[in-house]
């Protein structure tokens, strides 16, 4: 859904050096289920799909999964947030699920443009 947003526009910026755990939808839905239905755990450990991309290859190949050409031009940011994405505090390495699709299934799946 991101990769499709941030396509909309001739060129697409992505910030630069920001990678991205893809997880398979209904593995994400499964472990919500579970914990909603289970009791009260507080924090639970984050998880992430098996692979982690950087955005800008991610919007890549999904343009060129869906048939699409447009040149992606990676930004580089400010702040905090932009420093906690580039040093990868948003991935889970350690929680990895290896259940659902990857990355590449997925983009099999994904439909073509006309």
């Amino acid at each position: 859904m991101l990769a499709d947003r941030l396509s909309k526009t001739y060129l697409t910026f992505v910030p630069a050096r920001v990678r991205f755990q893809s997880l398979d939808s209904a593995v994400a839905a499964r472990r919500l289920a579970e914990l909603a239905a289970g009791e009260p755990q507080g924090r639970v450990a984050d998880m992430g799909g098996p692979e982690a991309f950087l955005l800008g290859d991610m919007v890549d190949q999904y343009l060129a999964a869906t048939g699409r050409r447009r040149p992606v031009v990676a930004v580089p940011l400010f702040g905090g947030a932009y420093r906690g994405y580039v040093a990868g505090r948003n991935l889970a390495p350690d929680h990895a699920d290896h259940s659902g699709r990857t990355w590449d299934q997925w983009l099999a799946e994904v439909p073509r443009r006309r």
